[in-house]
């Protein structure tokens, strides 16, 4: 795994494998049943939730620094 996205693209594929191999029967029919409902959206995963986080000005103060005065200070 070189980066997030490259293991987000390669784990599904590899996990598949994963399961047929280990768990590998002799009826085709099973198999390709198996692998078609593992691959319907939901059900072994779905894409990820990126939530981007905004840059917050620092205060330079530590929590031990904090007054009531301060934003949220008093809370």
């Amino acid at each position: 795994m070189r980066d997030p996205t490259d293991a987000l693209e390669t784990f599904p594929d590899n996990f598949l494998l994963y399961i047929r191999t280990a768990f590998g029967t002799q009826f085709p029919g099973f198999e390709r049943e198996r692998l078609r409902l593992l691959q319907e959206a939901g059900v072994f995963g779905q894409e990820p939730w990126i939530e981007p986080m905004p840059r917050y000005e620092s205060s330079e103060k530590t929590v031990h620094q904090l007054t009531a005065d301060d934003p949220s200070g008093g809370r």
